[in-house]
Parts: C-alpha cells; sequence; structure tokens
C-alpha cells in the first residue's frame, strides 16, 4: 500500500466484506442467500478486473496482478461453491487464480522477476496434490508429483533464464527434489509389486553413471587451453 488511495480502497472492500459476513451470520441476509451469491460473484469479478486493467495502465505497479488474480479466484469460488461443486474443485479454483498471477507477473519481466516463479510453482504443485490425493492416489505416488513438479519448476528457471550461469544455483535444490522424486518413485513401484522390488534397488546405479559422465564432462573442460584476454 504505497498510496493513500490504495489505502482506502482495501479499506472499503475489507469493510464491505466483514459487514457482509456479519450480517450473514447474524441471519439478516439468510433469505436472500441466491442473490447475495451472484452479487458476490460479480462483484468481487469486477473489482479483480479494474486491478487488472489498472496494472495494464500502470505497468510499474506488477503487484496488482496479485490481488487481482485473487479477488478473480474468490469470485470462482463463490460460484462454484453456489454450484455444490466438491471441495476440492472449489479450493483449486483460488489455488490456480493465484498461480497465475505469478506466471504473469514472472512473463512480465523474466530476468528481475524469477522468484515469481517459485510461488507459482507451489501453488500448481499444491493443486496437482489436492487434485490427485482427491481421486484417491496413494500417498507415494502423491509424493512423487510432489517432488517432481517443484524440481522441474527449479529446473525451468534456469532453462528460461536469459543468463544462465545467475541463476545456475536454481540447478541445486532442482537436483534434490528431483532426487527425492526418484526415490519416492522407487518406493511406489515397491510397493506394487514384490517382483519389482528385487529390480528397483539397483536404481541408485543411474546416480553413479550420471556421477561419472559429469566427472569426465568436468575434466574434459578443465582441460581445454582458456581463450587468450
Amino acid at each position: 500500500m504505497s498510496r493513500p488511495r490504495d489505502s482506502i480502497l482495501w479499506g472499503v472492500l475489507l469493510l464491505i466484506i466483514g459487514a457482509a459476513f456479519l450480517l450473514w451470520n447474524l441471519g439478516v441476509l439468510a433469505s436472500y442467500e441466491a442473490a447475495i451469491g451472484w452479487i458476490a460473484v460479480g462483484l468481487f469479478g469486477i473489482l479483480g478486473v479494474s486491478m487488472l486493467v489498472s496494472q495494464v495502465l500502470s505497468p510499474q505497479a506488477w503487484w496488482r496482478v496479485i490481488p487481482a488474480m485473487t479477488l478473480l479466484g474468490i469470485a470462482g469460488v463463490v460460484l462454484l461453491s453456489m454450484q455444490n461443486a466438491p471441495p476440492v474443485w472449489i479450493a483449486s479454483a483460488l489455488f490456480a487464480a493465484i498461480a497465475l498471477a505469478f506466471v504473469i507477473i514472472y512473463f512480465g519481466e523474466r530476468q528481475e522477476r524469477w522468484w515469481a516463479f517459485i510461488p507459482f510453482a507451489a501453488m500448481a504443485v499444491m493443486v496437482a496434490v489436492m487434485v490427485l490425493s482427491n481421486a484417491g492416489w496413494p500417498p507415494l505416488a502423491v509424493g512423487v508429483v510432489l517432488f517432481a513438479g517443484m524440481g522441474l519448476a527449479f529446473l525451468l528457471i534456469y532453462a528460461l533464464a536469459k543468463d544462465h550461469r545467475a541463476l545456475s544455483w536454481a540447478l541445486a535444490p532442482a537436483a534434490a527434489l528431483l532426487l527425492m522424486a526418484l526415490v519416492a518413485l522407487a518406493a511406489y513401484l515397491a510397493s506394487l509389486d514384490s517382483t519389482l522390488a528385487s529390480g528397483v534397488r539397483f536404481w541408485p546405479a543411474l546416480l553413479v553413471i550420471l556421477g561419472v559422465v559429469l566427472i569426465g564432462y568436468g575434466v574434459t573442460r578443465s582441460r581445454k587451453p582458456s581463450p587468450p584476454p
């Protein structure tokens, strides 16, 4: 809230939401449930779109994308609740909207706002975990998705960077998370069939082979003469 106008806007918004919830809890608005639901969808939708438009007109105020998409997500939550959608889809609507906000921020300036990809990945993976858990996936399989999703996110931060050397640090958490994904995947496959368990235990040999390849690459590169200044 860097400006008084932003403070007033959020103050009015919180005042309206607080008053609406208070009247609802007191039973004053119970007989107008359907109408209030549609009013809430329209109100949150209009506010969200208005903030997106203001961000387009003032690109330096990129932070407005986050509350804008959050308001649109709340509109989606209210709409899905009115349609008696499953709770997992209602929660996923809000997380997906916030994740999309960080995608917009990231692609607005990839070099300076690389950090936005991390909350996006966290939200996106959370949605996937909720949906898969609700669908009855085993915990080990959900763990594979969790670790692999976050690992791929850090790998994409490095791959999409304009200056790979500046963001080479992202390879460390990517490698750690993808390694945990392999561990979870091996445990999951072993739990499916006892015959698989005997073969799966040799999966660390892949890491040994990869380590040998990286050592060979490093040794080969180090022996090349450096270019003249």
